[in-house]
């Protein structure tokens, strides 16, 4: 029997089976959209999660190939845009954090006055 018909049928070593056939090219399709080994890993294993889930909706008379590959480029668009989440909000929390610390610095004369005495603190001694 076919490895697509017995992936329709949700053979558990059917799944085994493609990935070991599909895992590196489907790494090459999603490490092509994240440009991040780790990442793209990670992209791999969520893909083959999700043809798992939907194997219910998957056509055996279809080809299988462009089938995983659909998922895995959706997937690895998902992450890419989950990291630009994540890098954003990590952005506007620096931003927030050194607003905050300059909105405690000290200013004016009474700060210009101080400088000479960190200078002194931090050049090395005689």
């Amino acid at each position: 029997m076919a490895l697509a018909q017995r992936f329709a049928r949700a053979e558990p070593d059917a799944i085994r089976q493609l990935y070991v056939r599909f895992a590196r090219p489907i790494f090459t399709v999603v490490y092509s959209v994240l440009h991040d080994r780790a990442l793209a890993a990670e992209a791999v294993q969520m893909t083959f999660l999700k043809a798992w889930r939907a194997v219910d909706r998957y056509d055996a008379d279809r080809p299988l190939a462009p089938w995983l590959y659909s998922i895995a480029r959706r997937t690895a668009i998902d992450v890419a845009r989950s990291e630009r989440r994540h890098v954003a909000t990590e952005l506007r929390d620096t931003d927030a954090a050194l607003a905050r610390l300059l909105d405690h610095r000290p200013a004016g004369r009474a700060f210009r006055q101080r400088e000479p005495d960190v200078e002194a603190a931090v050049r090395p001694g005689p």
